[in-house]
């Protein structure tokens, strides 16, 4: 993956996350669903860097988990922080698009890239949606990692939101990576490698986030077959509707799912007498689970086992 790919992977879109002030104990390892307030340390020890949500903002993981977005409480502008393996020259390379920071933006750029030192920084205009600009700022750390913060908005407002976007950057740390010895639990390389027996128990959730924008879907899969799936949509305060209700109309039913190791089919049999088939694959070198083509995440399941 590449810069070309962001929000569905950009710089590979590794999510740039970790510990301010060398894993500062206030530190967080931010959570798929979870909605993170100004002053929060963002961190990952598995990339060794870390960044400081501006005060006023908020932040969320993105979909895929490959990325951080901020946001100020106007929801006037959005800030992606992504980064990945990448060495100055092919960073460079890679900031002079175009670049989708997701599947409903892309960034064409508009002037030179400006150098100074080892950090990098430009403008661009939005395909298809001349109202809005986007700025970056770009480093790579000697470890080799390269780390771009976006910030995206209305042309006539960009540069109000410029001091935050260099705030955030500035705040960047960078501490030694340490390698994940966590195995996924939720792994289909499991004992039973059935999609059945996979996704038996199963909570799964899909995010999606643009400019002041959210959609979340979830799915329950209980162990006796029935299943509860809701989907809500917003701003950033948006929150996951209730779950607690009985699986009844149109949002319970039944699930089923069919095959074994990479490819399956999971299969929704709702109350009313609608069926909803996904396509499965599990995705074995990054223990990623994708339902017709789209990631979806992992997340405990409270409503029933």
């Amino acid at each position: 993956m590449n810069l070309n790919t962001c929000g569905q992977a950009s710089f590979q879109c590794l999510l740039l996350l970790v510990s301010l002030m060398v894993l500062s104990a206030n530190a967080v390892e931010p959570q798929p669903g979870q909605i993170y307030t100004g002053g929060t340390l963002i961190s990952s020890s598995e990339l060794g860097v870390g960044f400081n949500i501006p005060q006023g903002w908020r932040g969320a993981l993105a979909p895929s988990g490959e990325s951080f977005l901020m946001e100020p409480g106007d929801a006037g502008a959005t800030l992606f922080v992504v980064a990945d393996k990448l060495s100055k020259e092919k960073a460079y390379t890679q900031l002079q698009g175009p670049i989708p920071l997701n599947d409903r933006v892309q960034l064409t750029l508009d002037g030179p890239i400006t150098r100074s030192g080892g950090d990098l920084s430009a403008h661009y205009n939005v395909a298809y949606q001349p109202q809005y600009r986007a700025r970056v700022m770009a480093t790579t750390t000697k470890a080799g990692t390269s780390i771009a913060f976006f910030l995206l908005s209305r042309k006539d407002a960009l540069e109000s939101y410029a001091q935050q976007l260099e705030k955030s950057f500035t705040s960047l740390t960078v501490s030694a990576a340490t390698k994940s010895t966590a195995t996924t639990q939720d792994a289909a390389t499991d004992s039973d490698d059935t999609w059945a027996g996979y996704l038996k128990g199963k909570h799964i959730v899909r995010f999606y986030t643009t400019s002041g924008y959210t959609e979340e879907q979830h799915i329950w899969m209980c162990s006796d077959g029935r299943f509860r799936r809701s989907f809500d949509s917003g701003g950033f305060g948006g929150g996951t509707p209730g779950a607690s209700g009985a699986f009844q109309g149109h949002y319970g039913g039944r699930w089923q799912a069919k095959g074994q190791g990479e490819y399956g089919q999971l299969l929704l049999s709702f109350n009313d007498g609608q069926v909803s088939r996904y396509e499965l694959r599990w995705d074995y070198g990054k223990n990623q689970l994708f339902l017709d083509g789209k990631r979806w995440l992992h997340d405990k399941n409270n409503l029933c086992q």
